[in-house]
């Protein structure tokens, strides 16, 4: 609500801004990219092999191994946070391979770039404020669905992670993978590898608008798919207008960390 509050004015500021003909949020010119959707469907594929293969492993493993060692104890948390964290590793590092040796591409041009860094930042808080309202609008949208149809079973999984009663081990790792690694992996997916290759073909809202479908879909939950496809809508115009991964990885980063203060304090209770 305090953010709520705090952006209205700054909305009101930044449209006042926006049509006296300066946007605030241009700072590069669009840099043209060498990978296509080809190489999408690529990283795609090798996702859905990498998950299916490292959960076949850890599971081999502990089943296997002696009971001395303990690993057949691993909490099941532990086995999905860490299968979950292997595989978006090595996804991120198909894809930066794909850009950099096979397309002979650059980390600059996937938005990887320590240009304007502390400015980049600054322009992810401010665009996260000026759309609080829009998504405190989504948001409480998506909530009404979550109460008619239930929450999605990847939710329950969050929620555990996050709970106090598994220790501060499970909650801290658990926040990790939540506020700073899912963050990371999924724009470096979504917006610089995704949108960059949409953006070869299609012009600006067009391929943010399917970048931010395909940020929806792949969550794998319809009460929370309003919210994700505006949120995601957010991150790609920050994307298109910084030509940086920085604005949005901050934004995604904010948001992942205020929510999962916010369930962790609920928890408490």
């Amino acid at each position: 609500m305090g953010l709520l509050v705090i952006s209205i004015p700054a909305l009101v500021i930044y449209l006042i801004v926006r049509f006296k003909g300066r946007d605030p949020l241009i700072t590069e010119p669009r840099r043209p990219v060498k990978w296509t959707l080809g190489d999408v469907l690529k990283s795609v594929a090798v996702f859905i092999l990498l998950s299916f293969f490292i959960r076949a492993i850890i599971t081999a493993v502990l089943t296997l191994a002696p009971p001395s060692r303990k690993l057949i104890a691993v909490h099941r948390l532990d086995f999905h946070l860490g299968s979950q964290i292997i595989t978006e590793f090595l996804l991120i590092l198909f894809c930066i391979y794909l850009v950099v040796e096979v397309r002979g591409g650059s980390l600059a041009q996937l938005g990887l770039t320590s240009s304007h860094f502390f400015k980049n930042i600054f322009r992810g808080f401010s665009g996260y404020v000026i759309a609080a309202p829009v998504l405190v609008v989504m948001l409480i949208f998506s909530n009404l669905l979550v109460e008619r149809f239930g929450e999605p079973p990847d939710i329950k999984i969050i929620m555990e992670f996050l709970s106090p009663q598994y220790g501060f081990r499970h909650v801290l790792s658990g926040f990790l993978m939540i506020a700073v690694i899912a963050p990371v992996a999924e724009e470096i997916f979504f917006r610089g590898f995704l949108q960059g290759a949409l953006r070869r073909r299609l012009s600006f809202w067009p391929a943010i608008i399917i970048s931010a479908l395909f940020f929806a879909l792949l969550h794998f939950r319809f009460a929370a798919g309003p919210f994700l496809f505006t949120f995601g809508l957010l991150l790609g115009y920050l994307y298109e207008k910084t030509q940086s991964l920085i604005p949005v990885i901050t934004v995604h980063l904010v948001h992942n960390s205020i929510i999962s203060f916010y369930t962790i304090f609920v928890l408490l209770l």
